[in-house]
């Protein structure tokens, strides 16, 4: 369990990581002082998101005993989409890839939930699909229901990468699975 912990850790601190090394690098070939004052935003952004993965890390007395908290806070939902997609962007970049983002017009100004979870299974995925797409674009969308009192989100990520297999698809979700490995 130790060994699957770490693994899905190192996978998770690897984005913001590499984020903040590419947008380090665009501070040093910035030609205005205005390009540099934004990547230096989005390095205190990746940062903070480097420090929320670590504090998961320091958690790991609560994962062991069963009591992972579920933390529900209201989050400006277009802030954290945006703040994924900039964290993988570096990486897709540097693959010559386009990134599409779209989110939707109505969604809300604020939600309540556990944003920092949506923020790791959004990154998770999009990292993924920069990782396994060599040439095209990686799209990003969110659309929302909107009812009374309550949002679903639908968060969708396509790309042009090779794709997944048909007799794969049931181990999307199984923990720690890696599709192909001989490819990778």
């Amino acid at each position: 369990a130790k060994t699957d912990f770490l693994s899905s850790m190192s996978h998770e601190i690897r984005t913001p990581l590499n984020a903040i090394t590419g947008f380090s690098d665009c501070i040093l070939t910035s030609k205005t002082l205005e390009d540099a004052k934004s990547n230096a935003t989005d390095i205190i952004s990746a940062s903070n998101t480097l420090l929320e993965t670590v504090n998961g890390v320091l958690d790991i007395s609560k994962i062991e005993a069963g009591k992972i908290e579920i933390v529900n806070v209201n989050y400006d939902p277009r802030l954290l989409f945006e703040e994924c997609a900039k964290l993988v962007k570096p990486r897709i970049d540097s693959k010559g890839l386009e990134l599409k983002i779209k989110l939707a017009e109505d969604l809300p100004k604020v939600l309540i939930g556990d944003h920092i979870n949506v923020k790791k299974a959004v990154i998770n995925i999009l990292t993924n699909a920069a990782k396994y797409t060599d040439k095209g674009y990686v799209d990003f969308s969110v659309n929302c229901v909107n009812k009374e009192s309550s949002t679903t989100l639908i968060i969708s990520v396509e790309d042009t990468g090779r794709g997944i297999k048909k007799e794969n698809i049931d181990k999307l979700f199984t923990k720690f699975e890696r599709l192909d490995e001989s490819r990778n």
